[in-house]
């Protein structure tokens, strides 16, 4: 018997490329360098107390050992809800969803707003999984619209191209995955108007926004974080789906905890918030106990936590930068977010890297690294993942 259609276009590159760097013997002169890997907590130092208590907490109390609402329960809710309220924009609880992780926040959002043969513009690059774990089955086209990296801006005019009648919504990632790019408020009006002179709803994939860098001591001689944001509060005037995560801010990816919120004032999306409830219906949801800790989490975990965290990755930030601006061939994108870097390299100088696979395993037979790769722009590229607290790991 053969797989069914639908389970045969799902095509996630990433874990056919950690199973393929499973198979390749490493140098054993060499420690492993893993950045192939997002789960950044797998060190164990980075966990915040609080978190850790408040899922104790709620443990203990077996008053969470059930189902819970598909749109997850009310206090959940509510705590999204009030950590958005704010600055004169007030989030109900009844326009927020609690699901397992941002994947599934998008997925939801995605297949209930388009249909096979409809479009979504997309960012390139930018996170395969939206193309290839959920459009792609779905029959829903992936529209690519390039990120400027060197200007760190998007292209409202190439976007306004791509845009026909069968576009159902704009992508937009930030801080951008896998650049660390902010895009800045200006390029972000511009998106806004160009969504409402198309009439179309913009997705906002935001799971990367207490991971903005410091600045303090300014060694990437970047702007202040402040520049980050929020779609939502740029007082739009069409829909916005907000996308976030837990796992981003504490960050503890295994519990899976992730919620989309509905910014629409003039009701245009009633009918796709009854789809998304509808397919939310279909799975368990995340777990109820972890749930049940939000509140405590996004409340008591203090801000010096968020910061220890941001300094951390600023400061590996500036060391694979300044490190590999100095190779002949490579050229890094300075990052402002996040936990990636995008390296370019040369194929005239490193034939070898014509092929991006070919060049990452390379790396670990000879030198044990490990790295995500991607194709990209006029570059052959590779995802450098920057590690917490690895600073004398990431300089060898």
């Amino acid at each position: 018997m053969s797989m069914s259609h639908v389970a045969k276009k799902v095509d996630i590159p990433i874990y056919d490329l950690i199973e393929e760097y499973s198979t390749i013997q490493n140098n054993p002169e060499f420690p492993p360098i893993h950045m192939e890997t997002d789960a950044f907590s797998l060190d164990g130092e980075i966990v915040a107390k609080e978190a850790v208590k408040a899922l104790k907490e709620a443990i203990d109390s077996q008053k969470y050992d059930g189902y819970s609402s598909s749109k997850g329960i009310l206090s959940a809710r509510e705590a999204v809800a009030t950590l958005l309220s704010g600055n004169g924009h007030d989030v109900n609880r009844d326009d927020v969803i609690i699901t397992t992780g941002v994947r599934e926040a998008l997925a939801l959002v995605i297949t209930a707003i388009a249909n096979s043969g409809d479009n979504i513009l997309v960012p390139k690059p930018g996170p395969a999984y939206y193309k290839h774990a959920i459009m792609k089955p779905a029959g829903i086209e992936a529209r690519e619209y390039l990120v400027d990296l060197k200007n760190g801006e998007l292209d409202t005019e190439q976007m306004r191209d791509l845009i026909d009648d069968r576009t159902k919504a704009i992508m937009l990632n930030n801080p951008h995955n896998p650049t660390g790019i902010i895009f800045r408020q200006k390029n972000l009006i511009e998106l806004l108007k160009l969504a409402e002179q198309s009439k179309i709803p913009i997705i906002a994939d935001e799971n990367y926004q207490k991971l903005l860098y410091t600045r303090l001591g300014n060694p990437l001689s970047l702007p202040q974080p402040s520049h980050f944001k929020p779609l939502a509060s740029l007082q739009p005037q069409v829909p916005i789906i907000m996308c976030d995560n837990l796992s981003t801010r504490i960050p503890i990816a295994g519990w899976q905890l992730g919620w989309l919120v509905i910014y629409d004032k003039n009701d245009v999306l009633s009918k796709v918030k009854k789809g998304i409830i509808a397919l939310s219906s279909q799975r368990p949801g995340p777990s109820i106990t972890v749930q049940a800790a939000l509140p405590n989490i996004l409340s008591k975990t203090p801000n010096s936590y968020y910061e220890n965290v941001q300094k951390k990755l600023e400061k590996n930030a500036y060391v694979v930068f300044g490190a590999l601006s100095q190779i002949s061939g490579v050229k890094p994108v300075r990052a402002e977010a996040g936990i990636y870097m995008l390296i370019s390299i040369n194929a005239e100088k490193y034939p070898i890297a014509s092929s991006t696979r070919e060049f990452c395993k390379e790396l670990i037979s000879q030198k044990s690294v490990y790295l995500l790769q991607e194709n990209c722009l006029e570059y052959t590229t590779a995802f450098a993942y920057i590690l917490l607290d690895q600073s004398k790991k990431l300089m060898k």
